[in-house]
């Protein structure tokens, strides 16, 4: 068991508690770990959002949310497979309106799923892939064009990445990365929303 609390204090917007428990168990007779935790964010507006954005006003994003997931290990630890389940819901989500002014779009929830496996079949060998699907939508009516229960923008419904990582004698590293994401929403604004291309 993990428990931590964080303390900020911020010119603006006074003093700020956020904290995080998290917990895992492992069963030793089939190798595997269930783990989950529950946290709190804290988010204030970037010296940017301010200044770029036209808006010494915004409010800080906040967030509360949890995961919960299972890991196995397989073939003498040398691969692992996990998945797990967040939920997050945000309030104050800051982003941009159709004049590139940023404001608070308020409230947003995100949810989805993450499977990853990583495996090391030798020694200086590692593999991994992993796959995220994503659901973030709109949860009030304070925003510029969209309406509750509308899809986020700019944020991919699916993500897959591969990497393969080698370590030579030890002291030299090669990593080949890929990352393919999915069409996202793009707001366009005094028409029908249009797909960002995968």
């Amino acid at each position: 068991m993990v428990a931590g609390g964080r303390y900020d204090h911020f010119n603006q917007f006074g003093g700020v508690w956020t904290w995080r428990v998290a917990g895992n168990y492992r069963i030793a007779t089939t190798n595997t770990i269930l783990h989950s935790s529950y946290a709190t964010g804290f988010s204030p507006p970037t010296s940017q959002d301010k200044i770029f954005g036209n808006n010494p006003n915004l409010e800080p994003e906040k967030v509360d949310g949890f995961d919960i997931g299972v890991r196995q290990k397989l073939w003498e630890n040398r691969v692992f497979v996990d998945a797990t389940y967040f939920h997050n819901d945000l309030s104050n989500v800051i982003g941009l309106n159709g004049l590139f002014e940023t404001i608070n779009l308020g409230a947003a929830r995100t949810q989805g799923l993450e499977l990853e496996i990583h495996a090391r079949p030798f020694n200086h060998l590692d593999l991994t892939a992993s796959y995220t699907y994503l659901e973030a939508v709109k949860t009030s009516a304070a925003d510029i064009a969209q309406p509750p229960g509308a899809r986020l923008p700019r944020r991919p419904r699916n993500e897959v990445y591969l990497s393969a990582s080698y370590s030579w004698f030890e002291k030299l590293q090669t990593t080949l990365e890929a990352k393919w994401v999915n069409a996202r929403e793009e707001l366009n604004f005094g028409a029908p929303d249009f797909d960002l291309e995968d």
